[in-house]
């Protein structure tokens, strides 16, 4: 391998290589250009890690030349995939190439025949095939710059990266289409311009490009391109002091862009790029639409991936919200069910507490009437000790003491009425056991589920159970039901049973000429429907959400404990029902439970 020196013409420093007798080409190559010579493939690789070649020519003149041309064409087309490269095959006149051996994947530029009559001819080709190889060059460049450019402006909107990294990256890009010189990263959101990156920094400082620029002040095309909010091209630098950085470049700048970074309507950077005076022609009506082009699509994805960050940090914020809601109201429900567990053990301390008060009081008396009863007993007992020992004084003696303390003991009270506080006691005792029985159907299960029973059996054994207490009150009972049986048809007539006996209070308690209870039972659109009408005081309207609370009554203390419609309106739920209530203060109150059908009832 060897190099050959004529004038020094390159294009953009791709050499020209040859192969084969270079003493037969040194007339058509000397003189005019520089190349290079090989004589195999492995110095062939060498020449090519240098560069890439601009025009390969190859000297053939028998098989085994033909052969290295051949195989060296093959490893510059296929093998490094040059497609620009520009490949002339020269071949003597006595010796014929097999052009058939030859690939067209090859794309040799030129077959021709070497004869020294036609060196200036040859040489004119060859020239033209290296102005062609700078016009593909200058192209496949500007194309390759362009794809690079528009590429990076892709990466902004890959989250996974850092800004001043794509930023850098696309800088790069921006300086190649520009041939720029020298560039700058300039940051103008502060109160100064402040210089975060420039090039050749091997042989420049920050200081000195301050100075040449009148940083931190914002002079020249810098504050017009800020101002403008776009890019800006200009083709002169007078307005600044740049023989310094001229100098130490080794060359003299013609003009820059300035192309702003913004965020919506704010410019937070600046890219400056500026570009030699033998550079200026590269700087073409197309690369500046490019430019511009690149511009509106990276304040297209700036302000897209803005706004991705506006609506993430609003994500979050809501999110952060939503959780504190949710623990909010989770206390908040905690707090509802702690006030409910008070108001109801509230109830049913008091609803305990009356009877058991009175029990406790009654144990109090028969403790203070046993306490006579065996002193009694003890007298008794000495004076039959008396009269078995024949003491009949004693016995007399004894006889008035007993006298004398009944009487004073009132004895006969003691005795009469010892009876009716254990009757007391006995009732307020049931009385607890029916508040407890009652709390305990408020268990899912308390309800035997199999207790089935067809409707019209439900509300026949309810409303008997009721006979003595509908006296003086007019009643109507319509059953439109299947004879199907009902899935839970204890806890259907234990609710109905509660609202036949309020009905039946209301009545009672109001006064008025006709007393009408009503019961309709019926199924219809796969539900059990049952109402209790009543004419009698009715229910306020604001009470309408408290009746189905636990221990809430509008019945005087003592009267009942309020857990009638609370557990009822528990065991519809249970059973996939509900309990509504149409009333008006002073004319009617109607209570409706409906249910799904025994097929499709929960067992409670």
């Amino acid at each position: 391998m060897s190099d050959h020196n004529g004038s020094s013409v390159r294009v953009d420093g791709a050499p020209i290589i040859v192969c084969g007798e270079v003493r037969q080409l040194e007339g058509l190559l000397s003189g005019w250009c520089q190349f290079h010579t090989f004589e195999n493939t492995k110095a062939l690789k060498k020449l090519c890690r240098r560069s890439q070649p601009a025009l390969f020519v190859a000297h053939v003149f028998d098989e085994k030349s033909e052969d290295l041309a051949r195989n060296s064409a093959e490893y510059l087309r296929l093998g490094l995939a040059l497609s620009d490269t520009r490949i002339i095959v020269f071949s003597d006149l006595h010796y014929v190439v097999n052009r058939s051996s030859w690939p067209k994947a090859l794309d040799v530029t030129a077959f021709l025949d070497y004869e020294k009559s036609n060196i200036l001819f040859n040489q004119d080709l060859l020239k033209g095939e290296l102005d062609n190889y700078q016009r593909i060059s200058e192209v496949n460049k500007k194309h390759r710059q362009e794809v690079a450019l528009l590429m990076a402006i892709t990466r902004f909107s890959d989250a996974g990266e850092s800004f001043d990294a794509i930023l850098s990256h696309f800088s790069k890009c921006l300086g190649d289409v520009c041939e720029s010189c020298l560039s700058m990263q300039i940051n103008v959101a502060k109160d100064e311009a402040v210089i975060e990156n420039f090039s050749r920094d091997d042989i420049l400082s920050e200081s000195e490009l301050r100075t040449a620029f009148s940083l931190p002040a914002l002079t020249g095309g810098f504050a017009h391109a800020v101002q403008e909010k776009k890019p800006q091209v200009f083709l002169a630098v007078d307005e600044f002091d740049i023989g310094v950085v001229q100098k130490k470049l080794n060359v003299e700048i013609a003009g820059y862009l300035v192309f702003p970074i913004l965020t919506y309507t704010k410019v937070v950077k600046i890219l400056v790029y500026f570009v030699a005076e033998q550079d200026m022609g590269s700087i073409s009506v197309s690369k500046v639409d490019l430019i511009s082009r690149a511009f509106d699509q990276m304040r297209l994805l700036l302000e897209r991936n803005a706004a991705e960050s506006q609506l993430k940090k609003q994500y979050a914020r809501l999110r952060r919200t939503l959780l504190e809601l949710r623990l909010a109201k989770e206390e908040i429900l905690q707090k509802e069910k702690m006030a409910s567990v008070g108001k109801f053990a509230a109830g049913v301390a008091h609803e305990v507490n009356n009877p058991l008060a009175y029990v406790m009081s009654n144990m109090s008396s028969i403790d203070s009437y046993l306490e006579s009863i065996f002193h009694l007993q003890s007298l008794h007992s000495e004076m039959l000790q008396a009269i078995d020992s024949g003491n009949s004084e004693l016995s007399r003696v004894l006889k008035n003491n007993i006298d004398d303390y009944q009487e004073e003991s009132d004895m006969s009270f003691v005795l009469s009425d010892i009876r009716s506080v254990v009757a007391e006691s006995k009732d307020g005792l049931s009385r607890v056991k029916e508040i407890v029985k009652d709390l305990q159907t408020f268990h899912k299960h308390a309800i035997d589920a199999n207790s089935g029973s067809n409707l019209e059996e439900v509300v026949d054994k309810s409303v008997k159970l009721f006979k003595y207490d509908l006296e003086g009150i007019s009643i109507d009972v319509k059953v439109e039901a299947s004879s199907s049986p009902l899935q839970n048809g204890a806890a259907v007539q234990q609710i109905l049973e509660h609202f036949i006996k309020n009905a039946i209070y209301s009545l009672n308690t109001t006064e008025g000429e006709k007393k009408e209870l009503k019961i309709v039972a019926r199924t219809h659109d796969g539900a059990v429907e049952i109402t209790v009408y009543d004419n009698g005081g009715g229910i306020e309207e604001a009470l309408h959400k408290r009746v189905f609370e636990p221990f809430f009554t509008t019945k005087p203390p003592g009267d009942g404990p309020g857990l009638g419609l609370s557990l009822s309106y528990n065991l519809a739920a249970n059973m996939g029902g509900k309990i509504t209530l149409d009333s008006r203060s002073g004319e009617y109150a109607k209570f409706s439970l409906v249910l799904p059908e025994a097929t499709d009832q929960k067992a409670i």
